[in-house]
This record gives C-alpha cells, sequence and structure tokens, in this order.
C-alpha cells in the first residue's frame, strides 16, 4: 500500500511542477518578461512606482524546498538593511527566519493591498501562484539557478542576479555591489536559537556532553528518482565507519521517511526521524559536540554549513558525471568560504 501511494505522490509531484513550468512560460511570453542573465527573468511595468519593500516568496513547499531558502538569505539580509523586506514562508521554516530578525509571514497573514508597489522576488516557476496572489503591476523577479552557464556558488548567483535586475529596473545604483555576495554568507548564531525551547530529543546530546555525534541522514525528497541503491550504501558505510571510531550516529529524518523505510540501521544510536523541525535541527547542529552530517546533497548539508561542521556529502547523482561536477561547483558547499568544512564527496 506505502509503494502504491509513493507512486501516486511521484506521480502528482512532478504533474505539478510540470504544469508551474509551462504555467510560467506562458506568463512570461505574455506578459513581456525579459532575462538579465541565464539566472533570471523579471517583469517591469510601465509606471511602476517602488513603494520601498520588497517580498520574498517561499510559501510553496512543492517549489521551493527547504534548502532553496537558504540560498536567498545572503540577499535578504542585504536588502533589509535598505528597504522593508517580507519573507513569506511555510510553518517548518518560519522559526528559521524570524530567529534572524526578518518579518516573517505566512501568505494569508499578509494584507495583499499593500503589496503593490512591490518588488516580488521567488524561484522562476513560482510565478504562476504569485500572478495569482499579486498584480503583474509589481515587480516580480524569477530565479532558475538549475543550469548556470558560467558555475560560481549558489548564494552569490542568486545574490548577482537580483541585483543585477534591481540595477536594471532604477531600484538601487550600486553597480559595485555587484559580484559581493560572498560578503552576506547565511549565517545563524547559536545564541539566537537560544530563545527557542528545547525539544526533548535534545537531551540526549544534553546529557552526554563528552560524546561526538554525526548526524546521518539517507533521505532525498526532490530528487528521489535519482538515488540509487549504490549511492544510499556508501552514506551507510560512511557512517559505520565514523560509529567504529567513537561517534555517536543520530538518524534524522522525517515522519514519512522513516513510515516507508522498514530497514533497520545496527549503527544508529538514537533515531529521531520525525521528531524534530528546522528549527530543532540548527539547535542540534549549534551544539559543539555534534561533529558533522553525513547525507546526501540536501537541506541537512546547507544547515550544517551554516554551522560550520564537517560534511560527508554523497551526491543525488542523477544527469550523469557532467552534471554532478556542476553541482559541485554550485551547490555543495552553497558559498566557497564552507568549502573547508568539505570532508567527503562522491
Amino acid at each position: 500500500m506505502f509503494n502504491l501511494q509513493r507512486q501516486k505522490f511521484i506521480l502528482d509531484y512532478y504533474s505539478y511542477k510540470l504544469k508551474n513550468r509551462i504555467l510560467t512560460k506562458i506568463i512570461e511570453r505574455t506578459n513581456g518578461f525579459q532575462k538579465a542573465d541565464d539566472l533570471v527573468v523579471f517583469n517591469h511595468p510601465s509606471g511602476f512606482n517602488f513603494s520601498g519593500q520588497v517580498v520574498f516568496d517561499f510559501s510553496n513547499p512543492k517549489i521551493i524546498h527547504l534548502g532553496d531558502q537558504l540560498f536567498y538569505q545572503p540577499i535578504i539580509e542585504y536588502l533589509s538593511k535598505k528597504f522593508r523586506v517580507i519573507v513569506l514562508t511555510y510553518p517548518a521554516m518560519k522559526d528559521y527566519f524570524s530567529t534572524l530578525g526578518y518579518l516573517t509571514l505566512s501568505p494569508q497573514e499578509i494584507d495583499k493591498k499593500k503589496v503593490r508597489g512591490s518588488v516580488l522576488i521567488s524561484n522562476e516557476d513560482f510565478l504562476g501562484q504569485m500572478k495569482k496572489n499579486f498584480s503583474l503591476q509589481n515587480i516580480f523577479i524569477g530565479i532558475n539557478y538549475a543550469s548556470p552557464q558560467k558555475p560560481k556558488k549558489v548564494v552569490e548567483l542568486v545574490f548577482n542576479s537580483i541585483l543585477k535586475v534591481l540595477k536594471k529596473t532604477e531600484i538601487i545604483n550600486l553597480m559595485e555591489e555587484l559580484a559581493m555576495g560572498i560578503k552576506y554568507l547565511p549565517m545563524i548564531s547559536p545564541q539566537l536559537l537560544e530563545n527557542f525551547p528545547n525539544n526533548p530529543h535534545l537531551n540526549f546530546f544534553l546529557k552526554n556532553p563528552d560524546k561526538k555525534f554525526i548526524l546521518f541522514n539517507n533521505y532525498v525528497f526532490s530528487n528521489f528518482l535519482g538515488v540509487s541503491r549504490k549511492r544510499k550504501r556508501i552514506l551507510e558505510n560512511l557512517a559505520y565507519q565514523k560509529k567504529k571510531q567513537g561517534y555517536l550516529i543520530i538518524h534524522t529524518g522525517s515522519r514519512n521517511d522513516k513510515e516507508g523505510d522498514k530497514k533497520r540501521y545496527g549503527f544508529v544510536d538514537y533515531d529521531l526521524r520525525g521528531k524534530i523541525n528546522p528549527i530543532d535541527l540548527f539547535k542540534i547542529l549549534s551544539l559543539k559536540n555534534v561533529k558533522g552530517v553525513i547525507s546526501f546533497d540536501t537541506f541537512v548539508l546547507h544547515a550544517a554549513s551554516l554551522l560550520n561542521k564537517q560534511l560527508y556529502i554523497v551526491l543525488k547523482g542523477r544527469g550523469g558525471k557532467g552534471k554532478n561536477e556542476k553541482i559541485k561547483k554550485v551547490f555543495v558547499p552553497m558559498a566557497s568560504n564552507y568549502e573547508k568544512l568539505l570532508k567527503f564527496i562522491y
């Protein structure tokens, strides 16, 4: 039964993505969208009067996954020093952006009338939903970083492409700020996380201050069709090696991950699958005795890099050697300053 449900989920997921891609292209062609570079499309309505407000819309988890949102953090930080910035996101990431000090809302909490004259920023395929929610009399900036022609780290690509559009639309006039995305690296201070109550499962770490922990996550959402058994075995072998070196292995993942995985992992010391949310994950990663993560190139990788943890990464592996090399150059890790954290990659 579960396999049938999973197959239906996969079919629905990719059908939804395809419909949004088609709708996006139709809207772009019929509403005068243009390209600033190979990553970004935008519109510039005549008579647009900028209100001083920039809205980042990450509210659809089918289009914008957890890790995607972290790629925008440097440009959010930069623009928040100049304009009123609002982040629209779903509950799983709301606490994270609020912790960093940004005005964070759900789509239901924003007054759409007050969005007029705003710059709206999101992934390109979100344009269909954005058009439904907000008038195209706003400037819409859509990012597609799947296949950049000149590979750079993704935070720099997103930062620079958005600034190019803001320059072209005369929102900013600071050309010297281009190529400075690295200055605004994503970061989260462990001290900021202290305001959130501890999940009871965090006590396992706190009661063992002399132990060394590694987080193990062997699941993928956005590219699950491309993960081979061989690559999963590599992750498991890495975890087993770390276990023999004296680390305690903590298994992370969602409740659905656990329900769909009947395998027993003898090297796991504590199973947190389905028991923690993203802010709990950040709190765990902020602990000094949590030394690193073993995972695919997913949200767990990006979250760990924000807190300077060692990264043992297996690429999801879909698309052949050429695509894997591009993924290494662009996404793993997401910023060049984090290269030193990468201890293994396959």
